[in-house]
């Protein structure tokens, strides 16, 4: 940047405003201006991958009413309560994983039914594509054994038993 001085060596007001106001443009407000149109583009790009109105995935809220987990309802294997907590047990890329949820099971009911979960016990909702076999164990409950490996057999309670047994 040069400046030119005036015949008594001063240099006029306009021209220093004006080489001022294009340096700072340069530096404070075009590199902002690029980087807010790249993230409005990454932002647009990732909408477009994942679909906001999906009603295919299940959703999952806590107490609070905030979105948590969102997950597709056949990667679910079952979901069980302890105390004010409930336990997804599902499954991501072949592996068996957990996710904690502070929420009850009355909270969760309505949603999972409507994507095939059913519920079994006071406790537990499960996936009927996951039950191996259901049958009697050694002290007379009714119990879903998993096709998964690491999973306890799921006790069936009576109330719940015909809807168990009319979806197999």
């Amino acid at each position: 940047m040069y400046i030119v001085l005036m015949n008594n060596g001063t240099t006029p007001f306009f021209e220093i405003a004006g080489s001022s106001f294009i340096t700072m443009m340069a530096t404070c407000i075009y590199p902002y201006g690029f980087l807010w149109l790249g993230l409005e583009l990454y932002a647009k790009n990732n909408e477009e991958d994942s679909p906001a109105d999906d009603n295919s995935l299940i959703r999952f809220y806590d107490e609070y009413r905030k979105l948590r987990f969102v997950i597709a309802p056949e990667a679910i294997i079952f979901i069980n309560s302890e105390d004010n907590y409930v336990q997804i047990h599902y499954l991501d890329k072949n592996r068996t994983k957990k996710f904690i949820l502070r929420s009850s099971m009355r909270a969760l009911e309505e949603d999972l039914g409507k994507h095939g979960l059913v519920r079994c016990h006071r406790s537990y909702f499960i996936n009927p594509a996951y039950i191996r076999v259901v049958h009697r164990d050694s002290a007379g409950l009714i119990v879903a054994d998993l096709n998964q490996d690491g999973y306890e057999s799921i006790p069936i309670s009576r109330k719940y038993q015909d809807a168990i047994t009319k979806l197999l």
